[in-house]
């Protein structure tokens, strides 16, 4: 029971930096109220059991073991002793919470694991406590949405996946907010209409029709005002073919050629 009392604690501290502050500062220092005799030991088989205290370089890792599996909370520590990551272990497989801190004690991940695969929720922060990325994980695969920030909040990227693939729409933001790309997707490959946008004002810059990766059929372009075709093709098998036109910002035809597998024909 001591193992899991000390693992709630530290989470009660972590929760309540959390909820006070949003850029957690979790200063945890090393243990060393053990002594020596105390720890790793093996029994009569070879196996670890109790409290165990091991170094990998700087690194320092304690944690409990029971029949040379982990169990609880283990804890690893960065050289001057600041706690780095806590994982919680069940039969030796990661199972729970698992949080990361960096050197100046900030929170960087928090996921949770079953056994021993990121099950739930996955999170990164930025230093300033503000969430990076944030997605779903059923088994160790990327099963649902998924959204990436800027550092000043906004949205950058909105997904969703599916058995680790893109499924379905991705909208892509600039850090004002305006969209900037539209793709869609189909068990990970572009598939359907791609668009993108003008960067100053979100104003429609291109259309281009997909299909399993390659550009097949329907191109356009658009002037500043997004209404106003600039450049009309079509594309088969990621190559221009067939007539391409190109217009003025009045509408008026500038412009034509036609293309035949991506060479121009005269």
């Amino acid at each position: 029971m001591k193992k899991i009392f000390s693992f709630a604690s530290l989470l009660l501290i972590f929760t309540g930096l959390f909820a006070q502050n949003n850029a957690p500062v979790i200063a945890v220092k090393n243990s060393s109220t053990i002594t020596d005799t105390s720890i790793n030991k093996v029994d009569k088989n070879g196996l670890r059991q109790g409290f165990w205290r091991e170094s990998s370089g700087n690194i320092k890792i304690e944690g409990y073991y029971k029949n040379d599996k982990k169990t609880g909370a283990f804890k690893t520590y960065f050289g001057d002793g600041m706690l780095n990551k806590l994982d919680e272990y069940e039969e030796g497989l990661k199972n729970g919470l698992s949080i990361e801190l960096k050197q100046n004690g900030k929170l960087r991940k928090q996921c949770f694991y079953k056994n021993d695969q990121i099950d739930g929720s996955y999170k990164l922060y930025f230093d300033h406590g503000k969430t990076e990325i944030e997605q779903e994980y059923t088994n160790g695969v990327m099963n649902g949405p998924k959204k990436v920030y800027y550092q000043n909040g906004k949205l950058q990227e909105e997904t969703v996946y599916k058995n680790n693939k893109r499924e379905g729409l991705t909208k892509w933001y600039t850090d004002k907010g305006k969209t900037s790309i539209e793709y869609n997707y189909i068990s990970g490959n572009l598939d359907g209409m791609q668009k993108t946008y003008y960067a100053t004002d979100g104003a429609l810059n291109t259309e281009t029709m997909y299909k399993e990766n390659l550009m097949n059929g329907e191109h356009k372009e658009y002037h500043e005002d997004g209404k106003t075709i600039k450049i009309s093709g079509s594309y088969l098998n990621d190559k221009k073919h067939g007539t391409w036109k190109e217009f003025d910002k009045d509408g008026k035809l500038i412009n034509t050629q036609v293309y035949k597998n991506d060479v121009l024909q005269k």
